[in-house]
């Protein structure tokens, strides 16, 4: 008998504390607030967002022009070498490149500790 009471009891107290905890678990999920931020969205849409991102197109437009002046530069540079490589002398190829006449080609630090 003692033992069908306890059963009774703890069954009895297992309900109530359910039925006072689902309040608190449905409230304490309401407080909880998750964000996400869309940084593509904001940068697209706001106008900080679209006026970094033209800055950011411009800057690199015009540091791409610069690369490719400085290329186009280099390509004539060489070559202008190349016609005058058969008629420069070697100390003047050396003054002109930088380069030994026997060293032909752009030397590399590899080059330059086995020397």
């Amino acid at each position: 008998m003692r033992n069908n009471q306890l059963r009774q009891w703890f069954i009895f107290c297992s309900v109530v504390i359910g039925l006072l905890t689902i309040p608190v678990a449905s409230f304490a999920t309401d407080a909880v607030k998750f964000g996400a931020i869309d940084v593509q969205k904001i940068l697209n849409e706001s106008e900080a967002g679209k006026k970094a991102k033209s800055d950011l197109e411009s800057l690199i437009k015009s540091k791409q022009s610069t690369i490719d002046e400085k290329g186009k530069a280099i390509e004539k540079l060489k070559a202008d070498i190349e016609k005058q490589a058969s008629v420069l002398s070697a100390d003047a190829r050396k003054t002109k490149t930088g380069v030994p006449a026997d060293r032909p080609g752009f030397p590399g630090r590899d080059q330059e500790k086995r020397s």
